[in-house]
């Protein structure tokens, strides 16, 4: 990504009137960080008005498989938002009790709002349905999600930002390491800050395509990390149960499977 956007720069593709670069699905906070090192070098150096964006599905696949955001971790050995289990229990319909987690959509809600339906209520598509979420639920805990999510990416960048003025290390001579020997910061993984002082090397050198050459074992490391998605567990788990557990973050989340949570919502949902 980043020789193919040096390559448009020097053809002059990034000028002001070609503003807007949008990245699919990119859920990892690691990526999050590597995209805002891109866009304020971009910003500085080629085009004033260059915005990055991305966008992932994560707060809508958590909702469809019953999983809420309930935290962030931000440690040098896990830099993720946590998804748990979300309470459903048709004994909660009508209580007042609050909604747990932190957002500005859930300290508007009551545990009543999330579960709707009382033992022995039908949906509107007249079934007792398995969850005791109605539809608004649904789209209530999905912005809840969605501003978690939003607020995990921000804390990540700031932090990094913090670690990346106190360590400006050289690219060109990561190694991989064990356990925490060689961590720059406790808040920040290692190659979050490595990454990002690549990005600022690659846009104001003189010979960025060297500067990447000079750090292809820090790229090759960066991009190649496996995730549950590659295991044959993760890829059984899948299809034999949509109960995804708790403690489930973006490594997680890569190997849900889109299709199926749509199936489940038109399930559950009464739309």
């Amino acid at each position: 990504m980043l020789r193919r956007l040096i390559k448009m720069r020097d053809e002059k593709l990034l000028e002001p009137g070609r503003d807007v670069i949008h990245f699919l699905g990119t859920s990892k906070l690691e990526l999050a960080c590597l995209l805002t090192a891109v866009q304020r070098n971009l910003r500085e150096h080629v085009n004033p008005d260059m915005k990055i964006t991305f966008d992932c599905a994560s707060p809508f696949l958590a909702t469809a498989y019953g999983q809420v955001y309930t935290q962030h971790v931000h440690r040098n050995n896990r830099f993720s938002y946590i998804m748990d289990k979300a309470i459903d229990d048709r004994r909660l319909a009508g209580s007042e009790v609050a909604w747990p987690w932190n957002s500005p959509v859930g300290e508007r809600m009551t545990m009543g709002d999330v579960c709707y339906y009382k033992p022995g209520d039908l949906n509107k598509l007249g079934k007792e349905s398995r969850t005791s979420w109605d539809s608004f639920a649904y789209f209530l805990m999905m912005g809840h999600n969605v501003y978690q999510h939003i607020e995990s990416v921000q804390r990540a960048n700031a932090l990094n930002d913090t670690a990346c003025v106190l360590n400006k290390p050289d690219p060109s001579l990561w190694s991989p390491t064990k356990g925490k020997n060689g961590e720059l910061s406790n808040w920040v993984p290692r190659n979050v800050i490595y990454i990002t002082e690549l990005v600022n090397r690659v846009f104001t050198s003189q010979t960025p395509f060297t500067e990447l050459d000079r750090a292809q074992a820090l790229l090759a490391d960066f991009n190649g990390k496996k995730t549950l998605k590659t295991t044959a567990a993760t890829h059984s788990m899948l299809f034999s149960s949509n109960d995804k557990g708790s403690d489930n973050d973006a490594e997680n989340t890569e190997a849900w499977d889109e299709v199926e949570a749509e199936e489940i919502l038109k399930e559950t949902v009464d739309v």
